[in-house]
């Protein structure tokens, strides 16, 4: 079982480590953009969803510095102690959460969503075009 400190190094370096990695596709997103763009806002929109990745990430990790801080180095069977050190920091991880869950998760569904109808009305366009020999517009 890891103590607190090694958690929070452990969880730092992990967060690090993965906000780096969508910083360095961020960077190659909008560079290869320009070389050869898939359609014309394609390579913005991807650009737009990895910097919003890379806020969902800031955020959970906002979260579980929190939990680790404030609840996991807490004694909970002592009363004198009910609130954190760092009270801004479990109110900014709590705020965090609830816009995790009230707009990432949702929008998460609702594009996955809009992707299924996409591929629907491509795969309909596939098929008109199989069945009659003319271009679907």
């Amino acid at each position: 079982m890891l103590t607190v400190t090694q958690n929070i190094i452990v969880l730092t370096t992990v967060s690090l480590l993965v906000i780096a990695f969508i910083c360095v596709t961020a960077f190659i997103v909008r560079m290869r953009g320009e070389v050869q763009p898939l359609k014309i806002r394609s390579s913005k929109l991807l650009f737009v969803s990895v910097i919003a990745n890379l806020m969902i990430v800031f955020m959970i990790f906002v979260i579980q510095l929190s939990q680790e801080l404030c609840i996991n180095k807490t004694d909970h069977f002592d009363t004198k102690q009910d609130r954190c050190e760092l009270w801004f920091l479990e109110y900014v991880g709590l705020l965090f959460g609830f816009l995790i869950v009230s707009t990432a998760e949702p929008l998460a569904f609702v594009s996955q969503v809009l992707r299924a109808i996409r591929l629907r009305r491509i795969i309909d366009a596939q098929q008109a075009y199989v069945d009659e020999q003319t271009r679907p517009t």
